[in-house]
């Protein structure tokens, strides 16, 4: 691109079904000869300092996808097609969302990954339902439009960036992977991939008891499905951390993995 003797040069790689961004460097005024560049590649939600070290911690500050700052809250009333909806949404920089709405005085909470789609500038948000959802970053306010996701129509209403702590979420089934060693129960969630430590309340103890239960061998990992979700809790000799709270213990899936859930599947011929 060259506007008024200024060149910005840039470069996309979609791998596989995810973008990874390059940074590129941006040229002021016409050089009289051309100067090195290095253009890093750089992955959406993570830094180039970062990259090289292998290592990232889900909530240090970046620069994520389409010039999101992430980890980043957005809240806000959205005009839908049912009506007016409210939208409590968590963006975290490894690619997982955590998502309220509230409709009629009715919750939706949901737990899944977003993905950047160079195309339309937006973010694709998918939590295991059918139809995935859409927001589009407004770089002008920060904030987020959400889109219809079968028309690529805007509808009313900013999703506006806030000051505010991580969101807590209840009343979501929620299928993954349980281990448990030394007194230690984490909980992997096959959606978003994200992983968690297990509180010891609520339905805790029922969830242990089966998993102790149906394991293969001592610090297997178990499919297990519960309703539940994730929300801040007391941490042994830290500070409060993000643990999944199982509101009910629904059953054990010995014969399921989440990979198996993630295999993808033909269309021809299906209903």
């Amino acid at each position: 691109m060259a506007l008024e003797g200024r060149y910005a040069i840039t470069t996309e790689v979609i791998w596989p079904d995810r973008a990874f961004v390059a940074a590129g460097t941006v040229l002021d005024g016409f050089p009289a000869t051309m100067p090195d560049l290095d253009l890093v590649m750089v992955r959406p939600g993570l830094s180039p300092a970062t990259t090289d070290q292998g290592t990232l911690e889900p909530e240090t500050q970046m620069i994520g996808a389409h010039g999101l700052r992430l980890p980043a809250r957005f809240e806000g009333t959205v005009d839908g097609n049912a009506g007016a909806e409210t939208w409590r949404l968590h963006l975290s920089g490894n690619q997982t969302f955590l998502l309220s709405r509230s409709f009629d005085g009715t919750a939706r909470d949901s737990l899944g990954r977003w993905s950047a789609d160079p195309t339309a500038s937006t973010l694709i948000l998918r939590d295991g339902a059918e139809m995935p959802l859409v927001v589009q970053p407004i770089p002008a306010s920060g904030a987020l439009r959400v889109v219809d996701a079968n028309t690529g129509r805007a509808f009313e209403g900013d999703l506006n960036p806030v000051e505010a702590e991580t969101l807590e979420l209840s009343n979501m089934t929620m299928g993954g992977m349980m281990t448990y060693m030394a007194d230690a129960a984490l909980f992997e969630h096959c959606v978003s991939g994200a992983t968690f430590p297990i509180a010891q309340d609520g339905d805790y103890l029922a969830l242990e008891q089966a998993y102790l239960a149906d394991r293969a061998a001592p610090g297997a990992s178990l499919y297990v499905l519960l309703d539940g979700g994730p929300a801040m809790r007391p941490a042994i000799g830290g500070p409060d951390r993000q643990m999944v709270v199982v509101d009910r213990f629904t059953r054990t899936r010995p014969d399921i993995t989440c990979s198996r859930q993630g295999a993808d599947a033909a269309l021809t011929n299906t209903f």
